[in-house]
């Protein structure tokens, strides 16, 4: 969005994927320049997850604040473990994929970078920092807000405590018993990719699944369906016999409603990704006429043609994330 196709925020192109290194996701190292964003990192490890990379129009309008460095070996290319495409080599999987999977084409390559736009500062950064866990990451968006409000009278307003529903445990059991199968259903789906050495689980929140299986959707939809579980159980902290609060967004009835849908959403999209599941493995193994064509047509009911989401996942998540939404709100 901050291109010259975009915005136009800094005078930046993007490299064209058959030049870049596009599927590199995990921890890298960094080398960074003396800025106040890297105060307090004595160890610059970041995490990239399948970045673009910047093509610089104009180097001398723009400050980088750091390079990539190393990758680590607990890095992915692709579902290449990097430490695994180091010993092996890496010409020989690119030749396979028809892809840049080395990561050390990345080297050097702007990471940070930082500009003027009419009479502000704009920072571009392809490393996240919000990464879940990421002690580093935390450290430098605290740096950033130092960094970029300067007025030393800036606070952020605590607003008003918002009102609450009150509701009951015969209220909380009614949905508990919708999340509980909504729940299993998901929980159902990530075991079978598992079992079936699709997928495996890299961090709490992201599979690590092999090329071109739809891990990223899954993944996605386990994330965000724990979230909603920890959501309801930070604000309505219901115990047997006790009233709970809801936030005033959320009406108990509303809720068994919306949770209602997603179960039948849920229960519906993972039965048929697991039949998916099932024809993917087997055609691996042992392929059958017809297996291709069949993998399509479910792909396509799935999850639609778009590059983006489609298809029945397109129908869950956006329930998921307008109950998400509320919930956070």
């Amino acid at each position: 969005m901050a291109t010259e196709r975009g915005l136009a925020l800094l005078p930046i192109d993007r490299v064209p994927t058959k030049n870049r290194v596009p599927s590199f996701s995990g921890p890298i190292r960094l080398s960074l320049t003396d800025h106040a964003i890297w105060s307090g990192i004595r160890t610059p490890v970041f995490h990239a997850w399948w970045p673009l990379q910047f093509q610089i129009t104009a180097e001398r309008q723009l400050r980088i604040l750091s390079r990539y460095d190393e990758a680590l070996d607990d890095a992915y290319s692709a579902d290449i473990r990097v430490g695994d495409g180091r010993i092996a080599g890496w010409s020989e999987s690119e030749e396979q994929y028809g892809i840049y999977l080395d990561p050390d084409r990345l080297k050097d390559q702007p990471a940070v970078v930082e500009g003027r736009y009419q009479g502000g500062n704009v920072l571009l950064s392809l490393v996240h920092f919000d990464t879940p866990g990421d002690q580093n990451g935390a450290l430098v968006l605290r740096n950033l807000w130092r960094y970029l409000i300067r007025d030393d009278d800036f606070y952020f307003p605590s607003g008003s405590m918002p009102q609450r529903n009150r509701s009951n445990a015969a209220d909380y059991l009614q949905f508990k018993g919708i999340l509980d199968d909504i729940n299993d259903a998901v929980a159902g789906l990530i075991r079978t990719g598992e079992e079936r050495h699709l997928w495996q689980r890299r961090n709490p929140l992201l599979l690590q699944w092999r090329r071109g299986v739809r891990g990223m959707e899954c993944s996605t939809l386990a994330a965000m369906i724990d979230e909603i579980n920890g959501c309801l159980s930070r604000y309505s902290q219901l115990l047997p016999g006790k009233e709970s609060s809801l936030p005033e967004t959320i009406d108990s009835s509303h809720l068994s409603q919306d949770l209602a849908l997603i179960r039948e959403l849920t229960i519906s999209f993972t039965e048929e990704a697991k039949i998916l599941l099932a024809q993917e493995n087997q055609l691996e193994s042992a392929p059958a006429d017809g297996a291709a064509e069949k993998i399509s047509g479910l792909k396509l009911n799935l999850f639609g043609s778009s590059r983006s989401y489609g298809g029945n996942f397109k129908r869950l998540i956006d329930a998921v994330d307008d109950l998400l939404l509320k919930l956070i709100k």
